[in-house]
């Protein structure tokens, strides 16, 4: 069996291919999100909401240990 031109394999190094990945779905969040407020709007917002409140507390906790070391 005669394989395609194109469907030749290609190696590329695994951390430059998650590199890529990586700057893709960095591309395509802010559709994404755009996305999910339309079709799932209460979904989305609690998940934000969420999402904002652990960033709090890390920083809040941050803010103390930072404040207990000086």
């Amino acid at each position: 069996m005669k394989k395609c031109c194109w469907h030749k394999e290609r190696e590329v190094p695994l951390a430059e291919y998650n590199t890529q990945r990586r700057r893709l779905a960095m591309a395509l969040a802010p559709r994404q999100q755009k996305y999910r407020l339309h079709r799932y709007p209460v979904t989305t917002i609690q998940a934000l909401v969420e999402q904002h409140t652990e960033l709090l507390t890390v920083l809040e906790s941050q803010a103390l240990k930072y404040q207990l070391d000086s």
